[in-house]
């Protein structure tokens, strides 16, 4: 995270709960999807304003069972 001691600041009793709540390979995984969603969003958004459109169905890659 960039802003590290903002999150610190904000987030820093929550961060230490689901440290010792949650095994560590968890806690990395939640880290990590946060970051993968926040960049996935920001993505679609600037392919958005850039007049991107969706593929038709059936166009994109195959979709893994019970996945999204």
């Amino acid at each position: 995270m960039k802003e590290k001691e903002k999150a610190t600041q904000f987030c820093g009793a929550e961060d230490k709960q689901l440290g010792r709540e949650c095994a560590a390979s968890w806690v990395t995984y939640f880290k990590q999807r946060r970051v993968m969603e926040y960049n996935k969003k920001q993505t679609l958004d600037k392919l958005a304003k850039e007049g991107a459109r969706p593929m038709p169905e059936g166009m994109g890659p195959p979709r893994v069972k019970g996945g999204t």
